[in-house]
């Protein structure tokens, strides 16, 4: 009997431990170049591609929103990730959603290094409305610690 017990004590646990995850990306943010991009602006085959991001500088271990418009606006972000370019710390998967006509956003965030400050390129592959793709980067700075960014830049 009092296994019974158990079992449905566990399952009410598990029914009030569960709630769903906030995968929402909130555009309500100023966007913009951040320190250390290679490039605002992308030419690629199709058309011009817009980056910006919702914070001023990269650090470790902090969220961020990675956001694109792209033009012409039938653009589709098939696949994306960064990788280190100064060391290496793996490929990080960015997943983009579309949260406008031409745009796509993508939270992420990477882990910390040795290095104060690091370089980053994020490799973006694009398809246009008749199926062609085209795959185009561009590199990022990021901070260890928000201790790093040298105070000029504050």
């Amino acid at each position: 009997m009092t296994k019974k017990y158990a079992y449905i004590i566990l399952f009410l646990f598990s029914l009030f431990g569960c709630k769903p995850s906030d995968n929402r990306i909130d555009i309500s943010h100023e966007v913009g170049c951040i320190y250390g991009q290679s490039s605002c602006q992308l030419s690629t085959q199709f058309g011009e591609l817009s980056l910006g991001f919702n914070t001023k500088f990269l650090v470790a271990e902090t969220p961020f929103e990675m956001h694109l418009l792209a033009l012409p606006s039938e653009l589709t972000v098939t696949s994306a990730h960064m990788a280190g370019e100064d060391m290496y710390m793996g490929k990080i998967p960015l997943f983009f959603k579309q949260v406008s006509d031409g745009g796509w956003a993508a939270k992420t965030m990477f882990g910390s290094c040795a290095q104060a400050h690091m370089t980053w390129r994020v490799w973006l592959t694009l398809e246009s409305a008749t199926g062609e793709t085209q795959t185009v980067s561009f590199t990022v700075q990021s901070f260890q610690s928000f201790k790093a960014i040298p105070e000029d830049l504050l």
